[in-house]
């Protein structure tokens, strides 16, 4: 074994471990400020952004939403009016611009002349490591938004913070809730309280402050946003044979997945893509233009990958439904 490597691992998670610790200590930090009714910016306060009153109305505002379009604009206005100005962050404020003016050629010219500039050798390793820290900085303040509204909308008596965990007062929390989290029914069970680190406190506030619905709308946006980083650094790196070989293994899964769970609407989108690709078109239709061309048109084939068709009609659906519709009044089809 390689005890260099393992200690090499073993620092980057004692690393992660040290950032949820103090991330703890951030949510620690911001609910202090709230029961001392500082936790404001100018005349924006956790509560008013919320539209509650006090933190026993906070359950039932976030339990109202029934789509996660509604909380992500929420926590998006925690973030850049609260959370990110009291931390002196305002650069890190996400400000909604206009579509900016198209340029001119003289613009674009002068642009470029501009940007031939000498830079230091490490300026672009500066520069990334600058965006690293501000997108770790205002990506924790996003996953802080919903432990503090969790822990602001209880009594302050039914938690306390100690060394980087919380102890929550499970009282009031419902059968179902405690269940999902710690695994036990309260109501079999002789616990008061449950010590929580910052990954079960996330779990619990999401689990107690959001409707089902949107929870789970939450999970599934989550696995797409990590499946469309997985696409884009596929795409974005060179192409290799082996990549290639692992993007066919990877959509055989996923057509796979689709088939299984009969959805046919995004089979057919997907063979309707296959089929407008152009380059994979061109390449398709010089096969069967050189037995046109040797027959003089007296043959004419179309080619569907594998499949050879005499003279081929092309529909225009996108959905199955469709399909079946305009297949029905083109082959006049009762239905």
């Amino acid at each position: 074994m390689n005890n260099k490597l393992n200690k090499l691992y073993n620092s980057i998670g004692d690393n992660e471990l040290n950032n949820q610790k103090t991330t703890m200590s951030l949510v620690d930090e911001h609910l202090k400020l709230f029961n001392e009714n500082k936790l404001k910016v100018d005349t924006y306060s956790l509560l008013s952004i919320l539209g509650v009153k006090n933190g026993q109305g906070i359950k039932a505002e976030l339990k109202s939403y029934k789509q996660l379009s509604f909380i992500t604009a929420k926590r998006k206005a925690i973030v850049d009016k609260l959370l990110l100005p009291l931390a002196d962050f305002k650069q890190l404020v996400e400000v909604e611009t206009a579509k900016p003016k198209a340029k001119t050629k003289t613009e674009k010219k002068k642009g470029k002349e501009e940007k031939k500039q000498i830079v230091e050798l490490d300026y672009a390793v500066n520069k990334s490591n600058d965006l690293i820290k501000k997108n770790v900085i205002r990506t924790t303040a996003n996953n802080i938004v919903l432990p503090i509204c969790f822990l602001a909308s209880q009594d302050k008596s039914n938690y306390t913070f100690k060394d980087n965990k919380v102890k929550v007062n499970i009282k009031n929390l419902s059968v179902e809730v405690v269940k999902s989290v710690f695994g036990f029914n309260k109501d079999k069970a002789e616990v008061h309280a449950m010590q929580c680190n910052l990954a079960l406190l996330t779990k619990l506030a999401k689990a107690d402050l959001l409707a089902v619905e949107v929870n789970r709308g939450q999970e599934e946006t989550e696995e797409t946003e990590n499946l469309e980083d997985a696409v884009e650094d596929t795409t974005k790196s060179e192409f290799s044979e082996e990549k290639a070989n692992n993007i066919v293994k990877g959509i055989s899964a996923m057509l796979k997945y689709l088939d299984d769970n009969e959805s046919y609407d995004h089979i057919l989108q997907i063979q309707n893509y296959i089929s407008d690709l152009e380059n994979y078109g061109f390449e398709t239709e010089s096969i069967v233009e050189t037995l046109r061309k040797q027959s003089n048109n007296t043959i004419n084939k179309d080619l569907y990958g594998c499949w050879v068709a005499d003279n081929s009609t092309k529909l225009t659906a996108n959905t199955m439904e469709e399909l079946k519709k305009q297949f029905a009044n083109k082959y006049k089809i009762a239905i």
